[in-house]
């Protein structure tokens, strides 16, 4: 058993507090990740599940300050109960979860949509429901505990530090864990259900040692003597410097998400510096602590809140320069999959760690600072935890909501150090044994360090910053180097618009030479006039196509917009765009030339929303969705690619309805490209798969009815002169040039997936497996997946293609196309089935041309 010593911490507590810590973590990734399933992944969901967790934990730690200090209950004891007490209600949160959904239908069909302030109010009132018991559990075992940290040498900054940072410490174990180990190979149930088995044990283990160590603890009583004045300033710095910090994390996240990229593996990189500076800056202000009791602590909070605040100017100039770090690490070093996750962390530590560190002295100092000693430890703890939990809710919400749409990520980043090293005036400014001159000079000292941040601010080039390196630096000349991709980007590309929004920071620019309008959302380019067009032309196209008469046509995703300007061509009545980031709209219209000013089209309305959340709640059904999110290695677009969105969207077609799903063929394993299509062939049982011309993505079509390219029919449908005129800026004319984009489909499509497992929520298989395949090139691998590497092409799509052309013609048709569209092989295995020798002489000769 884990005895508990009055007078100091025992090692066997930290360690339970430290799994308490790993597994608080865990469990917020996790409910993080089930409840954006539910309630969507828009920046007014997120910030309700964050704020709900955030608030939770204030909750908690305010109510058991206040009462933890008169029970007689050893304290070891009274926190083992607060575990078991969280991993009872979190196995109940899975079936909580499966009561919410009908809920929020019902909310949707009596008119909550129609309110937006009142369908968010449902959401939050639901997620407040799922996991506030829990949080506000979480949230008093640290008060509970402190009583029992506050009783050794340095009092409750020595000894309560050591525990918060020994909790933060075990958070970041478990972000590693659940990113690394546990999610990608157990999935999203069987980590919760080991974390629940590892909460009860904490919980147990606590319980018992509790019961055991001997008589209760006595109720805490104010200690005689003077009590510290003015602590109503110092909760003010803790509720302030944990706004800063939450507003730092937001803005740091996005600015890293410009150079990182934003897969889950990077996210994790970023939270897990974040916290290990915050970890260790508290260890070491409690070692301190520790060491010298009689510490001036609010010489040093100021100390540490003016630090963290030039430390955070600094990492705003760092930041400018991580594109060319994130450069050269790869031209240099080239790592491997596992290599580049380290070099993740090794970046998002440079910026966060060093002012995340000043950051964790705080906690300590300001106990000690309030004379929280061993008695009435518990309330003074629970206060200051409650303030910090407070300002940290706020900052989410200012940060998200206010000041990075409104001011952007680079001013929100000097605005908060500017804030931080105002706010060292405070501790000592409000410390009356110190003399008013002394005073008056540290707050001028302050608001001229302050100023000086002002004028000391970064000029961040825009257009480097979001030139994604993360992704294009493949492309770029490995003789030239990091010199050869800067002048890239500075030379051959004109700012047209740039916007941080509320998810995604969005730009849009002019490449000269290349005649290119290009829009990228967090550096990745999502759409262009030329590099992509026949990509984004023919994801419009190829699913009306291949419904008799479509009337109301959904599309998933805005980008430039040139996809939804393609359905507008069809004489369709309705066209509803799902789009997730707000300031899309606004880069869309400079694509107007492009995208036949789609947005002014009466037809069209637009949904600011999570794609999963609107067709779940929403009831309208479709004769036609398009799913074009960006590339499944992201970790919200993830989500668009398993099987379970994949029969939500099915819920909202009618019958003999058409789903469009792209998927990319770069980047991806056929590992991964197998499971997406296992998932979606699980879902619509007839399946076509076509190829762009340039063969670098993809269009798979699913319906509840059969599907078969009719290459006559094909002809006449796109006869209209609207829809041949658009077309023909994919190079794409007539039915046959459709049919040579045929890849596969009907039964041979469960021959290409080979038993492959279904990607899905639980599992996440693409989500984990394909970050590792971004600078693989695995596009002919797909390629070969799809067609087979031998035999004849032509016969591997018998039973999906009819046409009136005599067979040998039709063969020699499609080879031209192949060969147009550099094909070579499929040209070659098809021309040796053609029985004609005319016409085998002709193919032949077509292929010894084009070599």
């Amino acid at each position: 058993m884990v005895p508990e010593r009055r007078g100091s911490l025992t090692f066997a507590v930290l360690i339970l507090f430290f799994v308490s810590g790993a597994v608080g973590l865990v469990y917020q990734v996790v409910w993080l990740r089930q409840l954006t399933l539910i309630f969507g992944a828009t920046a007014y969901a997120s910030s309700a599940v964050l704020s709900t967790f955030m608030g939770g934990l204030a909750l908690g730690s305010y109510w058991a300050g206040r009462r933890a200090d008169r029970w007689t209950e050893s304290p070891l004891a009274t926190y083992g109960k607060l575990e078991l007490g969280i991993t009872l209600y979190a196995a109940a949160i899975p079936w909580l979860l499966e009561s919410a959904t009908p809920l929020l239908e019902t909310a949707w069909r009596l008119g909550a949509d129609r309110h937006f302030a009142l369908f968010g109010l449902v959401k939050f009132g639901a997620i407040a429901i799922l996991i506030l018991p829990a949080t506000t559990l979480m949230g008093a075992t640290l008060p509970v505990l402190s009583r029992s940290a506050a009783r050794g040498v340095g009092g409750a900054g020595a000894g309560v530090g050591r525990l918060y940072a020994v909790n933060t410490f075990g958070a970041v174990a478990g972000t590693v864990t659940a990113a690394f180990v546990a999610l990608p190979a157990l999935g999203m149930k069987r980590t919760l259900v080991t974390n629940l088995a590892l909460n009860a044990l904490v919980g147990l283990v606590a319980w018992i040692a509790g019961r055991q160590a001997g008589r209760p603890a006595p109720p805490d009583v104010p200690q005689d003597g003077p009590t510290p004045s003015n602590t109503g300033a110092l909760v003010l710095v803790f509720a302030a410097s944990g706004f800063a910090a939450m507003v730092l994390e937001v803005a740091w996240t996005r600015s890293l998400a410009l150079v990182l990229g934003s897969s889950v593996y990077a996210y994790a990189s970023m939270l897990t510096a974040f916290l290990l500076g915050l970890a260790s800056g508290a260890a070491s202000a409690a070692a301190v602590l520790k060491r010298r009791p009689q510490t001036d602590s609010r010489l040093a909070l100021s100390l540490a809140l003016g630090a963290a605040g030039l430390l955070s100017l600094t990492a705003a100039h760092a930041i400018q320069w991580l594109p060319r770090l994130f450069g050269e690490i790869y031209f240099r070093l080239q790592p491997s999959a596992e290599g580049w996750w380290l070099a993740q962390l090794a970046i998002a530590l440079v910026v966060m760690a060093p002012t995340t560190y000043a950051l964790g002295w705080i906690f300590p100092l300001g106990l000690h600072a309030m004379g929280a000693g061993s008695r009435g430890v518990a309330s003074a703890v629970g206060r200051v935890y409650a303030a910090n939990t407070v300002g940290t809710i706020a900052g989410a919400a200012c940060a998200g909501f206010l000041l990075v749409p409104l001011i952007g990520v680079g001013a929100t980043l000097v605005g908060v150090a500017v804030g931080q090293v105002a706010l060292a005036a405070l501790p000592v400014g409000s410390a009356p044994v110190r003399s008013l001159r002394a005073r008056a000079l540290w707050a001028g000292s302050c608001a001229i360090l302050a100023v000086g941040c002002i004028l000391l601010r970064p000029s961040w080039d825009v257009l480097l910053m979001n030139s994604g390196v993360f992704m294009n630096i493949q492309n770029a000349d490995p003789a030239k180097g990091w010199a050869g991709f800067q002048s890239e980007i500075r030379h051959n590309n004109e700012l047209v618009y740039a916007k941080d929004g509320l998810t995604s920071s969005i730009l849009v620019a002019w490449q000269p030479e290349s005649d290119n309008l290009y829009l990228a959302v967090n550096g990745k380019t999502d759409a262009s006039s030329r590099v992509d067009l026949e990509t984004q032309v023919l994801l419009g196209h190829l699913p009306l196509l291949f419904h008799p008469s479509p009337r109301d046509v959904a599309v998933i995703g805005l980008a430039s917009g040139i996809t939804v300007g393609a359905v507008a061509t069809y004489p369709v009545e309705h066209i509803r765009v799902v789009e997730v980031e707000r300031a899309m709209i606004e880069a869309a219209r400079r694509f107007a030339a492009f995208n036949h000013a789609v947005l002014d089209d009466p037809r069209l309305t637009i949904s600011i929303n999570d794609a999963r959340n609107e067709f779940q709640f929403n009831p309208a059904e479709y004769d036609v969705i398009i799913s074009e999110p960006s590339n499944p290695w992201m970790t919200v677009a993830a989500n668009l690619f398993t099987e379970e969105f994949f029969r939500v969207g099915r819920t909202r077609l009618r019958a003999g309805g058409v789903f469009g799903q792209w998927i990319q063929t770069y980047s991806l394993t056929p590992e991964s490209l197998k499971s997406i299509l296992a998932s979606f062939h699980r879902v619509f049982p007839n399946v076509l798969v076509f190829a762009m011309p340039s063969g670098v993505d993809l269009m798979v079509l699913g319906s509840d009815r059969p599907l078969e390219l009719d290459v006559d029919e094909l002809g006449r449908r796109t006869s209209p002169l609207w829809i041949r005129a658009d077309l023909a800026r994919a190079d794409i004319r007539d039915g046959v040039d459709l049919a040579a984009m045929l890849q596969t489909g009907g039964g041979r499509v469960g021959a290409v997936i080979g038993g492959a497992e279904p990607n899905g929520d639980d599992n996440g298989l693409v989500e984990f497996s394909a970050p590792k395949a971004l600078y693989l090139d695995t596009q002919d691998a797909n390629t070969a997946l799809l067609q087979g590497a031998t035999g004849d092409p032509v016969a591997a799509l018998a039973g999906l293609l009819r046409t009136s052309w005599p067979e040998d013609s039709f063969r020699l048709e499609l080879i031209r196309r192949w060969i147009r569209w550099d094909e070579p092989s499929r040209a070659a295995r098809a021309a040796q089935a053609i029985v004609d020798p005319a016409v085998r002489t002709q193919a032949e000769e077509l292929i010894r041309g084009q070599k």
